[in-house]
């Protein structure tokens, strides 16, 4: 779902000239899988132009971007997830957030949420992205197209 975040977000004017940046908050093999499917989905030179890099937080030391998008999702292996209180997570989070311009949320809801029709214009914007972002994922096949 990022990289289809990334790519609507690149397809937005409001993101016209804007740079970007993946953090993985859990390690270097989510943040290379970003990179992949970044390159797959958005292409070389857009990548190039918008200064994109996926990694973690103390790679983009000193280097900031208009817009992060952090990755926090993590998979059970059998065993329930802990919760990410250990004092390097909340370390590792904190860098990440100071690597942004503009703070912007954006999360994830099922794309038949109900518009909330009293929203600001980022929320409005937040919709936005977040149904092109759903629209992409069914165009890649990285999710079913019913129940959406």
């Amino acid at each position: 779902m990022l990289v289809c975040l990334l790519k609507a977000m690149t397809e937005h004017s409001a993101y016209n000239g804007k740079s970007f940046g993946a953090i993985s908050l859990l390690g270097d093999e989510q943040a290379e899988l970003i990179q992949t499917l970044s390159l797959q989905l958005l292409g070389a030179v857009e990548l190039t132009s918008r200064r994109f890099a996926a990694g973690n937080a103390p790679q983009f030391q000193g280097d900031e971007r208009d817009s992060i998008l952090l990755s926090m999702v993590d998979v059970s292996t059998g065993t329930p997830l802990r919760i990410r209180q250990e004092p390097s997570f909340k370390q590792r989070y904190n860098v990440a957030a100071s690597r942004v311009r503009e703070l912007e949320r954006l999360g994830i809801r099922p794309a038949t949420t109900v518009p909330d029709r009293t929203a600001s214009a980022g929320a409005e914007l937040q919709e936005v992205i977040e149904r092109r972002a759903w629209e992409i994922m069914r165009e890649q096949e990285w999710v079913p197209s019913t129940n959406l």
